[in-house]
């Protein structure tokens, strides 16, 4: 193997970030991917289990952000204007998307971009869709991200895996519908507002 192929050095350390039981799979002898054997892998990532994630900060009095539950994942994520960072727990790598649902009664898409600049709140780049209110999700053809790119593999691998505790879901201290800050600790616990909770 080509180790000096960036682009697949980085769609394989994705892969990595995105899945908690990669290592595991390796030490079992029973993980290959992209036509890559064991041992292939094991030259890249080492067999070495990586350190665990840094402990986040205590949040402050202003801080209102919240790590959501495997089970109030997808209905935050599917709420029509969710801005939210995943981060692996073992590796603390980690992802902000946003996903907004397209405008019109009728059209029941999801669009999701990626964080690619330093504006928390407008540098996102088209990822893919999310279609039929969550029935599936496919990488967008327009998309100037490369589906093997890591935040790519990182979002296709989380719409598959959303009650896996290998990832913090974190999102950003705004209804996930409506975008208004949240401050009752049960909104928070949610990632929507009481009145918009009952419309999703």
């Amino acid at each position: 193997m080509n180790t000096n192929n960036t682009n697949e050095r980085a769609r394989l350390e994705a892969m990595i970030v995105a899945s908690d039981s990669l290592y595991d799979r390796i030490d079992e002898g029973r993980f290959g991917v992209g036509g890559y054997t064991v041992a292939e892998l094991r030259s890249i990532v080492g067999t070495a289990t990586p350190q665990a994630a840094p402990t986040a900060p205590a949040a402050t009095p202003g801080d209102m952000s919240g790590t959501l539950e495997s089970a109030a994942r997808r209905r935050f994520l599917l709420a029509g204007n969710a801005y939210f960072t995943i981060r692996s727990v073992r590796t603390g790598k980690r992802f902000t998307f946003r996903v907004r649902a397209a405008r019109g009664a009728d059209d029941h898409r999801h669009f999701v971009g990626l964080l690619t600049g330093s504006d928390n709140d407008g540098d996102y780049t088209y990822l893919g869709t999310i279609f039929d209110d969550g029935a599936r999700y496919s990488h967008g053809r327009n998309s100037s991200i490369d589906r093997g790119a890591p935040g790519a593999v990182a979002f296709a691998w989380l719409w598959n895996h959303l009650d896996s505790d290998g990832v913090e879901f974190i999102h950003s201290g705004r209804c996930g519908r409506c975008g208004r800050r949240l401050t009752v600790p049960e909104s928070v616990a949610a990632g929507l507002g009481p009145e918009c909770a009952g419309r999703v």
